[in-house]
């Protein structure tokens, strides 16, 4: 099994996003939540 490539930016970019950090430093789930929880509640009542 080969070990991650940390240098690759898109492992990189999902470590970011797993840990709740973009590249700033400053907390990404405000706004990950905001631009998706209205995407889950929009398609949860298209849904049905």
């Amino acid at each position: 099994t080969k070990k991650p490539d940390l240098n690759d930016p898109v492992l990189r970019a999902k470590l970011a996003k797993g840990m709740g950090h973009n590249y700033y430093g400053e907390p990404a789930w405000p706004n990950d939540l905001l631009y998706i929880f209205p995407v889950v509640i929009l398609g949860t009542i298209a849904c049905n």
